[in-house]
């Protein structure tokens, strides 16, 4: 009986440890970018420069995953890289929904990014890694 009891007691932690336990997002990362030489702060960041479009509403109609439209709420992390010239190239990806998204979708849309106003140290223009958060509601990527 005492075994039976520890036994039981030992399943109940087990069962609500692992429904407490935070959800571990791994992101995808992308080798395609060179990332010698890469600033993470300087005295001016870069900035999206596309005077047609903003980067939500970009990203909304360059993201290709059937999967985004069934999310009601949730988020995605892209990390890039803002070259000298403006060129975008996606480092990584981190999804943080319920849902099987496709990150070479997200490396797609960022790699073919209008250019950006490079970011710059000392005056010189400079290659930085640009983290972005996307939220998502209504199957939609939302301002925040």
């Amino acid at each position: 009986m005492r075994k039976t009891l520890l036994i039981l007691a030992s399943f109940i932690t087990l069962c609500s440890y692992s429904q407490n336990k935070a959800i571990s997002y791994k992101p995808i990362n992308f080798k395609e970018c060179d990332r010698n030489n890469t600033y993470i702060k300087s005295e001016k960041e870069p900035e999206w420069k596309c005077d047609s479009i903003g980067l939500i509403e970009y990203m909304n109609q360059h993201v290709d995953d059937k999967e985004i439209k069934k999310i009601k709420k949730g988020k995605v992390i892209i990390a890039f890289i803002v070259n000298v010239d403006g060129k975008t190239c996606c480092t990584s990806f981190v999804n943080m929904t319920d849902y099987n998204l496709n990150a070479i979708s997200f490396k797609d849309a960022v790699n073919s990014m209008p250019d950006w106003m490079p970011g710059t140290q000392n005056g010189i223009n400079i290659k930085f890694q640009k983290v972005v958060v996307l939220y998502i509601e209504e199957g939609k990527f939302i301002l925040k």
